[in-house]
């Protein structure tokens, strides 16, 4: 036996039972030696301690054996009965619920989480059901885009009852302007009955891409007619005459798209805001 190994023995019980807070009688009497016996072992003046000895320290403080007899292992010991115990309860728990693939992958990702972004998950799979048990409701995909918190995509679903909009074709420029000619739509667009749809007035081509990315040529945007409108929203100007798709500006009429100059809104221009929109449909 080297010297270095008893040495290491005697820091490693020393260590344990500082760490339990043992003391020397304490495990003295556990393993029906000498308080002495006990200190001498810690200071490396005797020998490596027997086998059955060492197994009753480890017991004593709680320890793996192996580590405790000097072995490269982890200290905290691995008790079989504990280890089949969790197998069984997992066994158990996954027979009583029928777990199938999908809730077996997420316990095993689960469990890896650190406890913040535990509670991130449960707080991310309530929100998933929130909005699937929404959807199953009122019949209809919500997506929330990604580029602008005033836009909403509306996804429509078959079994959605319909609703039938004032329809302008002719539409609103996304870049040099269009003439509306006059007041009275041309045409009906029908849509699900969803209470996203029902808010709006009207509905109207989008043309050009000065818009993009919230709106892309040949989209349909939904309009609210007598909405407030605040600067930051995008409404449907007619500016002399000509119809634009806009984000409304302090003294002017921005472009999404920095490709497209932003139209100033002069002294003797003649303005009129036909709506604030408030959405688009995407079939």
């Amino acid at each position: 036996m080297r010297d270095t190994d008893v040495k290491l023995i005697g820091e490693r019980i020393k260590y344990a039972r500082s760490l339990r807070n043992r003391t020397l009688d304490d495990v003295a009497n556990d393993i029906g030696v000498t308080k002495s016996t006990i200190q001498r072992y810690e200071n490396g003046l005797i020998g490596k301690p027997k086998i059955p000895v060492l197994q009753s320290i480890a017991d004593s403080l709680r320890v793996n054996p192996s580590w405790i007899s000097g072995q490269d292992v982890p200290m905290e010991r691995i008790d079989p009965e504990l280890l089949q115990l969790q197998k069984e309860s997992r066994k158990n728990f996954a027979e009583k619920w029928n777990i199938q693939y999908y809730e077996k992958q997420l316990l095993k990702y689960f469990t890896q989480l650190i406890d913040e972004n535990k509670k991130r998950a449960i707080r991310y799979t309530e929100n998933l059901c929130n909005v699937q048990k929404m959807e199953e409701e009122q019949g209809y995909k919500y997506i929330q885009s990604p580029t602008s918190a005033t836009i909403v995509e509306f996804h429509p679903k078959q079994e959605s009852k319909i609703i039938a909009l004032p329809y302008f074709r002719a539409g609103a420029s996304a870049g040099t302007g269009i003439f509306i000619l006059g007041n009275e739509a041309e045409d009906e667009i029908e849509l699900p009955a969803l209470p996203e749809y029902e808010a709006a007035d009207f509905a109207i081509d989008v043309n050009g891409d000065s818009m993009e990315p919230d709106f892309s040529n040949e989209d349909i945007a939904l309009v609210q007619r007598d909405a407030e409108m605040y600067v930051g929203d995008i409404g449907v100007f007619i500016v002399n005459g000509d119809a634009f798709i806009k984000e409304l500006g302090e003294k002017e009429l921005i472009s999404k798209n920095k490709e497209y100059k932003n139209i100033p809104i002069r002294e003797n221009d003649n303005v009129v805001c036909m709506g604030k929109v408030i959405g688009k449909v995407i079939y």
